[in-house]
C-alpha cells in the first residue's frame, strides 16, 4: 500500500541520517 511505501521511505531517510551523521562525527 501507499502507507507501506511511505513508511519504508521515511525509514530509509532515517537510517541515512544516522549513519551520515556518524560519520560526520568521526570525520571532526
Amino acid at each position: 500500500t501507499l502507507d507501506l511505501e511511505e513508511t519504508l521511505e521515511d525509514g530509509t531517510e532515517i537510517a541515512f541520517d544516522e549513519v551520515n551523521t556518524k560519520l560526520f562525527i568521526e570525520k571532526n
